[in-house]
């Protein structure tokens, strides 16, 4: 599922927490998240090469609907929100995750009862992807 050469950097496990599966743009009242709790699972990667972010994003994003999940939201830098997006959802702080505010994709998807989202960006001449799943 990830890209070749993909290097983990962080995986973070909160047994029973909550989540907000963000699922719209960037308002004034902030991002709309819908509230999820369970057992939540925060990865990251570090992906080298010159891959975009669409380019690494587009087949995560196939993988997930070949394996049942519905695509709830998805969007681009500007599209999302741009700054307040990016401030308004949970990060993994760097360095184990690196958000440029203008190059970054993101989508959120739902199977049933389990949720996930994925945010790509690249920064320098790295790529990061971060996949929180409840």
């Amino acid at each position: 599922m990830l890209p070749v050469g993909a290097q983990v950097l962080a995986t973070r496990e909160t047994p029973l927490g909550s989540y907000g599966l963000p699922v719209g743009v960037a308002e004034a009242e902030g991002v709309p998240q819908r509230l999820l709790e369970g057992r939540v699972l925060r990865k990251t990667w570090r992906i080298q090469g010159d891959s975009t972010v669409l380019q690494i994003l587009a087949p995560l994003r196939e993988q997930l609907q070949q394996d049942g999940y519905d695509i709830l939201f998805q969007c681009e830098a500007r599209q999302c929100g741009g700054f307040d997006f990016r401030f308004g959802i949970e990060v993994v702080p760097a360095p184990d995750m690196a958000v440029s505010i203008g190059n970054y994709h993101f989508l959120s998807a739902m199977k049933g009862a389990r949720a996930l989202s994925l945010l790509v960006s690249r920064s320098g001449n790295d790529a990061y992807l971060q996949v929180v799943e409840v």
